[in-house]
This record gives C-alpha cells, structure tokens and sequence, in this order.
C-alpha cells in the first residue's frame, strides 16, 4: 500500500484559466475535415447541406472550390480524404447511412473526385491510412486492399475480414483478421502475414467484433486480443473472451470491455455489477472502482488516464490513472452526456479536453499539467487535427443542431507563466492550522477530502487568513479557493494527527 506521502493528487482545480488556442475560423457546417495535398499545402472541407455540396476552402479558410455531393436519402457524412501524389488532387471517402427496423444500418460508401464522380463504390468499407484502402464484401467474405494513391488492387484476401489495427494500442503498425470460422490472423504494415492464431467461432453469420492490441514490454511483441460475436445488432453479445496469442482464453467478461496502454502496461477495462473492472494482463491482477451511488462512470484512452465517475451529489468529475489513483478532479454542470479525450501539440505535451453535454450548457473544457488552460462556449467536442509538417489545429464541434465547427490554433509559446500560483498553504503536513498567503483577494473556500466529498466551507473575502484544520481525521486533502474575480485554484495538503 502506498503511503499518503508518496502518493500524488493534483486537482484539476488548478490555477486561473489561461487561453492557450485561438479561434481563427468558423464553418457553417458540422462536418469540416482538414487534409494535406502533396504540395504541403492544406484544405478545409465541409459539408453544406442547404445547397448539397462539399465545399473546400484553403488554409487561410477562404473557399475555393466545391463538388455535388452524391445523392443521398438518409445522412450524407464525410469520412476522410486522400490526395492524387500524380496531379496533387483530393478524393474524398463519404457515406451516406440509412437505417431500417428491420435490418439495421446500412452505408453506401463512395470515393468521390473533385467533379463529384465516383472513383470508387465501396462494399463495405473497413479503413483508409495513409498506405491502404480496405474494403470487405460480406457475402463474399473477402476483403480487398487497394493503394491509397494509386487505387491499384494490392491483393485480394479470400475468406477474411481485414480490420486496421488502434494505433493506441500497438507498437508498431498492424492488421488483424479473422475468417469466420477457426483463425485470426496478423498482418504487418507492408500487409505480409506474421501471424496465424487458432481460435473457433461460433458461426459466421454472426457479427464478429475482434480488437487487437501489442505489447513488446519483454521485448518479444506479444498480441492480445478481444473477442466477441452477436447475432444481431439489437441482441447481446454471445461471450466476451479476452485470448492470447495461441489461442487461448485468458478470461471472460460479462459485458464488452476495452483495452488500455500506458508506458507499455497493456491492460483491459471492463463494465461489472460492482463497477469498472481493471485487469493487469502482465501480472494476472485485479481492480475494481464502484460506481457512484447517485451518477456514472465510464472508460476512456488517454495517456495517463483511464477512467471517469462523476458524482451527481458532489458535481465532481473524478479521473482515474492507470494504477486507480484518483489523479484530478473537476467541476462539470451536467451528466447528461460525458465526451473526453485527449491529444499532443507539436512538442509532445499532452493535453485532455472534456465536454459535459445537457441542453442548457454546452462547453469543452481543455487542460494541460492539470491547469484549466481554456473553456470553450458552444462546443460539445474538441477534434485534434494534426498534419505532417503543419501546426496542430483543434476543430470545435458546436451543439447538435446549430451546424458550427470553429477552428483553433495554438498561440505562441511563452504568451503565459503556467508555473505562476495564486496563493501558498503551509505548513504541509498540518495538524491543527493552515496559513493561507495571496496577493489576490478571496471570496470563498472549500475543503474535499479523497472522495471527493464536501468537509468544510466558508465565504471570507480576504487574501492572508488561518484554517482551523484540528476536527479533520487524519488523510489527503484538497483546498479550493475562489477569488473576487472568479479564478479558481486547489491544492493538495495532508492532515496528520
């Protein structure tokens, strides 16, 4: 068990917000993509519904060109795009999905020229990179894999369904597959085969859901991977196995369970009775995080986190690390709908952006070392655009229904001190009295211990003053002051006895 002074919580609290991106544009379109010609140069696509038409505009967000979109009797979606290295041209992947009781969803996928005309009709598209296009034909069982520049067929796989492997998750770059019947198989980047794994399925006229994941952490790359088949997409699932690369079943899961990579520690996150079900696959060990009584938890994939509960009494959004510390904390309005993530900039600093959706406030929150660097209004999801050789660029999706995509880009480093404190508590380790010191002026206070729970409050409206500390038990801390100008801050102390 690790000791209170060796653990470390950091609140998301933390410091006044500082504006690290700034707006630059803004589209009349919920569906914007941002890509690279060959020339290094970037574009904008968008959607424009009321004329049915793709429009492209160029880095300095001015439109410069458009192309129909085909016809479309459901939602018309742009997926992605590649770009002609011959003439320096775009394709452009969309879809168009329909939905019936009966038979569920159905996509009609198209590559589309910048005429409009079709260059490609996909059966059931699977993938696009920067190297391959696949494409599965489901009566056939067979997938094709086309070369993304070129559309040249680079072979054509009988009896297996290709899908591209989470780069989150993996090392290096693969494929995975499986026929239906008796084998997954792995397929390196260059699409040679390395790898062929017994394992026997049910029946395929199920639906197959197979996802991946590498770790070379002893220094031999060793796969894993989740299993689990459905006979429809309104039924459950028919198992959940987790299985090694012999084919083996390591465990079985009662719900469908996700995995998750941190420094190399391969794990896997599953939904219990009792609450998140945390899996180490390298030491065989076990973890569960409740669920809150009153409010919800969820997994996501990020750097250094993996889980989020948030507490409906206490209106606080816990965030989990990868060894299920509670790590940060923050303040949300609703739990309607949670969306979190998290990107890089140029440099490699991560940073994690969430966004509490309801119908009254929507936002997206953005921070980087803990510190809330930027609250972004009218925004329901942040998308991380990074191109080779061009700046980040964050695209804010606004609410459902107001057909709003802003873009951002980072401001020059060194424009604000993310070192800079607004006040200093000593001493720490307390026993009775905390001393609060601030140049700025505060309004109001309040106490959470590790649970994130309410054990003192109090309005003060001064910069220097004490904190009788004594009635506490002893444990972790955190001390959230308000200023008279709405920055907020927290910091960690420790009470002893």
């Amino acid at each position: 068990m690790k000791s209170l002074l060796a653990l470390t919580l950091i609140l998301f609290f933390s410091l006044p917000s500082f504006c690290q991106f700034q707006k630059e544009a803004e589209y009349p379109s919920s569906q914007v993509l941002r890509v690279l010609l060959q020339d290094q140069s970037e574009r904008y696509l968008y959607f424009d519904e009321e004329n049915s038409q793709i429009k492209v505009a160029n880095g300095s967000h001015q439109d410069i060109d458009s192309l129909p979109a085909p016809d479309c009797e459901g939602t018309f979606t742009i997926s992605s795009a590649r770009n002609d290295f011959e003439e320096t041209e775009l394709g452009v992947l969309c879809y168009c999905y329909t939905f019936s009781d009966d038979d569920g969803p159905d996509f009609d996928y198209q590559l589309i020229d910048l005429d409009g005309n079709s260059m490609i009709d996909f059966n059931t598209f699977i993938t696009m990179d920067d190297n391959h296009i696949i494409d599965f034909n489901k009566d056939e069982f067979q997938s094709t894999v086309y070369n993304t520049q070129s559309l040249e067929v680079i072979t054509v796989e009988s009896q297996l369904k290709l899908i591209e492997a989470d780069a989150r998750h993996n090392d290096e770059k693969f494929y995975f597959g499986h026929n239906g019947k008796d084998s997954i198989l792995v397929f390196d980047e260059s699409m040679s085969k390395i790898k062929s794994i017994s394992f026997e399925f049910e029946s395929n006229e199920n639906i197959i859901r197979l996802f991946g994941a590498s770790t070379n952490a002893s220094g031999q790359t060793q796969f894993y991977f989740r299993v689990s088949e459905i006979e429809s997409i309104f039924s459950d699932a028919l198992y959940n196995k987790l299985i090694d690369e012999t084919g083996s079943t390591l465990e079985e899961f009662d719900s469908g369970f996700s995995f998750y990579k941190f420094e190399q520690n391969l794990q896997v996150l599953a939904f219990g009775q009792q609450g998140i079900l945390k899996y180490n696959i390298q030491n065989d060990e076990f973890k569960t995080i409740s669920f809150p009584i009153s409010g919800f938890a969820t997994t996501f994939q990020s750097g250094k986190y993996s889980i989020a509960k948030y507490a409906t009494i206490s209106g606080l959004l816990e965030f989990f690390d990868s060894d299920f510390e509670i790590s940060n904390l923050a303040e949300i309005e609703s739990n309607l709908d949670l969306r979190l993530d998290y990107f890089f900039d140029d440099e490699g600093n991560e940073y994690l952006w969430y966004s509490p959706f309801s119908g009254s406030s929507n936002y997206s929150s953005i921070y980087k070392n803990n510190i809330n660097l930027q609250r972004i209004e009218n925004s329901s999801e942040i998308i991380s655009s990074k191109l080779q050789n061009l700046p980040l660029k964050l695209l804010s999706i606004g609410p459902f229904g107001t057909e709003i995509t802003e873009v951002y880009s980072m401001l020059p480093t060194g424009t604000h001190d993310l070192d800079e404190s607004v006040f200093s508590l000593s001493p720490n380790p307390v026993s009775n009295e905390l001393r609060i010191s601030s140049d700025q002026e505060f309004e109001s206070y309040i106490i959470f211990d590790n649970t994130a729970k309410v054990v003192q409050r109090k309005s003060i409206f001064v910069n220097d003053f004490n904190i009788d500390v004594s009635q506490l038990n002893p444990g972790i801390y955190f001390l959230r002051l308000q200023s008279t100008d709405n920055q907020t801050e927290a910091k960690k102390f420790i009470k002893i006895k």
